[in-house]
C-alpha cells in the first residue's frame, strides 16, 4: 500500500511539473522588453551556494565553473563531514539550454575517536532548460543523474533529480525563489560495530521543496535566506529540513566569492548537522 501510494505521488508530481512547464512555455514572451536572465550578472547566475538553484541558464557558448568547500558537524553521533571541490561545469549549448557536469568530490568523514573513511562521490551529468524568461520572472526545468544511479558512494548524495525552479523579482533589490522537484537518494546509513558505516544500494525517491528570499545589498552582492524540506515518499521516511544563509560578493566581472551556513531542524539517520561552506564561481560570459 505504501509503495503504491509512493508511486502515485511520484507520477502526480512528474505530471504536475510537466503540465506547468508546458503551460508557461506556451505563453507568449515579450519581444522587446529586457528579461531577468538576459540582464543577469555572474552573481545572479551562479547556483552555489544556495539550496535553491538559480532559474537562469548559461548563455550560448558561455560557461560557468563553480567550486567550493563544505563541512558539517553533527550534534548527534560526533561525525564531521568535509566535501570538496564541489566542482560544477555549466556550458551553454543553445539559447535556452545548458549542459552540466558535476565532477566527483572528495568526501572525508571522521567518526568517534578520530576514525573515519574517505571516498569520492559519483560524477553527475545534467541539463537545464529555460522554460520562460520575462522582465521580472524566470522558470527553468533541470534534470541530473549520477550513474550508476544505484551506487551508494555517499549517503544523501542525490542519484537523480528533476526539478522546476522559479525566480520572481519584487523590486531591484528583492527576489524570491521557489523550487519543487523529485530526488533519489540513498537513505540507508547505519553503524556496524565501532565507527564502521554500512551503506545499502537502495535509492529512495522523494519530494523536495525549497523557498527563499534574496536581498541585493548592492549590484555586486546578494544575501539569501532559504528553507528546504525533503521527504521520501516511497518508504514514508522523513527527510531532513534545514535553513540556509548565504552571501555572494563579486570580486571581478568573471569571479564571485560565496560563503554559507545552515542548520537542520530535525534528526535524520541519527544526525542533526549544522554546516558551513565557501567557494568561488568563474564565468566566461558576455
Amino acid at each position: 500500500m505504501k509503495r503504491s501510494l509512493g508511486r502515485f505521488c511520484l507520477f502526480a508530481t512528474v505530471a504536475a511539473l510537466s503540465v506547468f512547464a508546458a503551460t508557461v512555455a506556451m505563453r507568449p514572451w515579450p519581444a522587446s522588453a529586457a528579461t531577468l536572465c538576459t540582464e543577469a550578472e555572474l552573481v545572479d547566475l551562479a547556483n552555489r551556494p544556495d539550496a535553491a538553484p538559480n532559474s537562469c541558464v548559461v548563455g550560448l557558448d558561455d560557461l560557468v565553473l563553480e567550486s567550493g568547500y563544505y563541512q558539517n558537524a553533527s550534534s548527534v553521533g560526533g561525525a564531521v563531514i568535509a566535501r570538496y571541490p564541489n566542482a560544477e561545469l555549466r556550458v551553454g549549448v543553445a539559447e535556452a539550454l545548458e549542459v552540466d557536469y558535476d565532477a566527483p568530490s572528495q568526501i572525508d568523514v571522521s567518526g568517534n575517536r578520530g576514525k573515519g573513511f574517505w571516498s569520492l562521490s559519483d560524477p553527475g551529468v545534467g541539463v537545464k532548460w529555460q522554460v520562460a524568461d520575462r522582465p521580472s520572472t524566470a522558470f527553468d526545468l533541470d534534470a541530473e543523474v549520477r550513474p550508476p544511479a544505484s551506487a551508494a558512494s555517499f549517503p544523501w548524495q542525490p542519484k537523480y533529480s528533476l526539478q522546476l525552479d522559479s525566480t520572481q523579482t519584487l523590486d531591484k533589490r528583492v527576489r524570491t525563489n521557489v523550487d519543487l522537484g523529485l530526488v533519489g537518494e540513498d537513505h540507508d546509513l547505519g553503524f556496524l560495530g565501532d565507527d564502521h558505516f554500512v551503506r545499502m544500494p537502495a535509492v529512495t525517491p522523494g519530494v523536495r521543496s525549497t523557498a527563499g528570499i534574496g536581498f541585493a545589498t548592492s549590484p555586486a552582492s546578494l544575501f539569501s535566506v532559504e528553507l528546504n524540506d525533503q521527504t521520501s515518499v516511497a518508504r514514508s521516511l522523513r527527510g531532513q529540513s534545514f535553513g540556509d544563509l548565504s552571501y555572494r560578493q563579486t570580486l571581478s566581472r568573471h569571479v564571485v566569492l560565496d560563503v554559507e551556513g545552515g542548520q537542520t531542524f530535525n534528526t535524520s539517520a541519527g544526525t542533526r548537522p549544522h554546516y558551513i561552506g565557501a567557494g568561488l564561481a568563474f564565468g566566461a560570459t558576455r
